[in-house]
């Protein structure tokens, strides 16, 4: 994961340039939160805490995208049975 993180302008007396960058900034993380979102109810494994390294995670997410545009490009419908597991996703 990237320990960059881009924050927004703080305080009051912002310039139109930093407004407009606070905006969209804000508006950026809102498509991610969505994008996240729907990914969380296509792939069950984001439905409980990622206990794994850093690296694995980031390798579980990128597969997960991958195989999102997978399944949207070929037009597969994948469904999963409801039920609720307690089971924490865990790897070594």
């Amino acid at each position: 994961m990237q320990e960059h993180v881009i924050h927004p302008f703080g305080g009051h007396n912002l310039t139109v340039k930093q407004r407009t960058f606070n905006y969209r900034l804000s508006r950026t993380g809102r498509f991610v939160e969505c994008a996240f979102g729907i990914s969380t109810n296509k792939w069950r494994i984001f439905h409980k805490p990622l206990i794994m390294s850093g690296n694995k995670a980031m390798a579980v997410i990128k597969c997960c995208i991958l195989l999102h545009i997978l399944v949207r490009e070929v037009g597969i419908d994948v469904d999963y049975p409801t039920g609720d597991s307690d089971d924490t996703a865990t790897f070594e």
